[in-house]
């Protein structure tokens, strides 16, 4: 069996529990974003990989910090952030999602 916990919903559904959340920002300045993350919010710097990347760790998510695009092109507002979880199969998830209607933008393999 799946080491992810399932629980019934109040619907009725089974639906799989998230492992792990993570948040990616993307920031004009990793070093004042890290600074203001753990100085000011005082979260625990997790990883940081010079001016590329970093993360810093909230009860239970993670904040990933990336710098805008070195293209220079600036994104919308809806492209400032994305939310990741963490599951146990793929597949599965997946397959859970679009029996919802849910709808893959991406190739995730």
């Amino acid at each position: 069996m799946d080491k992810a916990k399932t629980h019934i919903n109040r619907g009725g559904n089974k639906k799989t529990m998230i492992k792990e959340a993570n948040v990616t920002v993307l920031v004009n300045d990793i070093e004042k974003a890290i600074r203001f993350y753990t100085n000011v919010v005082g979260l625990n710097l997790k990883a940081h990989y010079g001016d590329q990347f970093a993360q810093v760790e909230a009860p239970g998510t993670i904040i990933a910090l990336h710098p805008f695009s070195s293209s220079g092109r600036v994104p919308a507002k809806s492209e400032n952030m994305s939310i990741g979880f963490s599951v146990d199969n793929l597949d599965r998830a997946l397959d859970d999602l679009k029996s919802k209607g849910g709808v893959v933008l991406a190739n995730l393999r």
